[in-house]
C-alpha cells in the first residue's frame, strides 16, 4: 500500500466516484429526504460547483458557541470528503450544503471538524472529542524518510494534485512528516514469497473516497 511510504497519492483516486453516488442518492431520495435535491444528479453537481466558486470569491463568516471563522473553499472540500466516508453522513451534508447556499455556514463548519479553541483539562465534556494527535505519529513512523526541502514539498503537492484534485486534503500528510525525527526503521518491506494453499480474495469498496483499492 503506497500510504505506508508516506506519499498518500492514490488514496483519493475514487473520491469523485463516491461524490457521484451522493448526487445520485440525493436525487433518488427526493426533496423530502434530501435538502440539496435537484431535478437531476448533474444539476446537484452544478449547484455544488457554484458553491465552490462562491466560497472562493467570498468565504462565509461563521460564529457558533465556542468557535468562529470562515467557511472557504478548503473548509467546504474538507466537509465533503469527510462526509463521503459513509452514506449515513449524507443527509447532514445535504442540509449543510443547502444552508450554505442561503448564507449559513455553520453546518459545513461543524462537519469540517475545525479544532476547538479551548479544551479544559480533565473535563468530561470533551472525553470523546476527536483529535488527530495520534494520527501524525503512526503516519510518520510508518513512512520512510521524507525530504525536508521546500522544493520537495512543492513537487509532492503538484504530483498529488495530478492524481486527484481531492489530494489537496491529503498531500499535507507527507509534507507534515518532513520534520519528523529520523530513526532506524526496522519494519518489514519484503520480499514476500510463498505459495498459498488457496487463492487470495482481495476486497475493496466500490467507491472508497480515501483508500482506493489501487492504493
Amino acid at each position: 500500500m503506497i500510504n505506508f511510504t508516506g506519499q498518500w497519492k492514490l488514496g483519493a483516486l475514487d473520491a469523485d466516484k463516491a461524490l457521484n453516488w451522493f448526487f445520485n442518492d440525493c436525487h433518488n431520495a427526493g426533496p423530502e429526504l434530501c435538502a440539496f435535491y435537484d431535478s437531476t444528479p448533474e444539476a446537484i453537481g452544478a449547484r455544488l460547483n457554484k458553491l465552490y466558486e462562491s466560497t472562493i470569491r467570498v468565504p462565509v463568516a461563521v460564529r457558533i458557541e465556542g468557535s468562529y471563522g470562515f467557511v472557504d473553499y478548503e473548509n467546504l472540500r474538507g466537509a465533503i470528503i469527510s462526509s463521503l466516508y459513509g452514506p449515513s453522513h449524507w443527509p447532514k451534508l445535504a442540509t449543510a450544503l443547502a444552508d450554505l447556499e442561503s448564507g449559513d455556514g455553520s453546518g459545513i463548519w461543524n462537519i469540517s471538524g475545525v479544532p476547538l479553541f479551548e479544551c479544559a483539562c480533565n473535563s468530561s465534556e470533551y472525553t470523546f472529542e476527536k483529535v488527530l494527535d495520534g494520527q501524525q505519529t503512526y503516519i510518520c513512523n510508518d513512512a520512510g524518510i521524507v525530504p525536508s526541502s521546500l522544493e520537495d514539498a512543492e513537487k509532492h503537492w503538484q504530483e498529488s494534485l495530478e492524481v486527484s484534485g481531492w489530494n489537496s486534503q491529503f498531500a499535507s500528510a507527507q509534507i507534515s512528516c518532513s520534520s519528523w525525527p529520523e530513526f532506524q526503521r526496522n519494519f518489514f518491506r519484503g520480499p514476500i514469497s510463498g505459495n498459498t494453499s488457496y487463492p487470495m480474495l482481495i476486497i475493496g469498496n466500490t467507491a472508497d473516497p480515501v483508500t482506493s483499492i489501487q492504493a
